[in-house]
């Protein structure tokens, strides 16, 4: 698998796992005509921060999808994607972003191939 596909996965990853709740309650503040951001958008110190950001949100995701596997029920898959989530919120607040910021930015990476290309050559 590429860099990039790599690294689109993980962060749709983060999203459906993480920022599920986060990630729909920015949905909704924004309009539906609205378009993804374009790298322009982002100034290089919000992307330091996202690629910091992303590679920890990925090692959360990963290490959590392990032990929802293993979790013995849903409530306990529930509990645990839960704790991601907060996990997830407070690696992109240490990374100095929001997570509406990160989720603007990781949806700007899929579908810009520079803005990807960007952020991967900054890790």
């Amino acid at each position: 698998m590429s860099s990039h596909n790599r690294m689109v996965r993980n962060m749709a990853l983060a999203a459906i796992l993480g920022f599920g709740a986060t990630g729909a309650a920015v949905a909704q503040q924004q309009p539906a005509q609205q378009q993804a951001p374009q790298a322009k958008d982002f100034d290089k110190a919000e992307l330091e921060s996202f690629v910091e950001a992303q590679a920890e949100v990925s090692d959360i995701s990963q290490d959590y999808q392990q032990k929802m596997q293993n979790a013995d029920n849903p409530e306990a898959q529930a509990s645990m994607r839960q704790e991601a989530n907060q996990e997830m919120v407070q690696a992109v607040n240490d990374a100095g972003l929001d997570p509406s910021t990160y989720n603007a930015i990781a949806q700007a990476a899929q579908s810009d191939p520079q803005l990807a290309q960007k952020i991967e050559g900054m890790r």
